[in-house]
């Protein structure tokens, strides 16, 4: 299923595209497949219609991090760094996602 990620190259992005090699990823990162900022992008580009045209779905998750955000889709807590288990509180390990359950989770909401 090709699919464009945005926000590839952040936390959750960079596992994502990693989980779905053939996945086109836009972000700001000079790396990624289309470097454009999502408050300026020019949609009738032909790299980015062309993205569009032949994508089977979209995962935004270059979002806020902000929990109370309206309307947002969300993901368990995947920290950039495992050893940031040993430090967290209860609360926020009750919500951690590996990277397993992250993919796992993602595959099962695109069907």
């Amino acid at each position: 299923m090709p699919l464009i990620i945005t926000g590839s190259h952040g936390n959750i992005g960079r596992r994502l595209v990693a989980a779905f090699p053939d996945a086109i990823g836009i972000d700001r990162h000079p790396d990624a497949d289309i470097v454009e900022d999502l408050s300026t992008i020019d949609y009738e580009a032909t790299i980015v219609r062309r993205a569009f045209e032949t994508c089977d779905g979209l995962i935004h998750v270059a979002t806020s991090a902000d929990v109370e955000a309206p309307d947002a889709v969300r993901f368990g807590w995947v920290p950039k760094d495992p050893g940031e288990l040993e430090t967290a509180p209860d609360w926020l390990r009750a919500n951690y996602w590996d990277d397993q359950r992250l993919i796992a989770e993602v595959r099962a909401a695109l069907g």
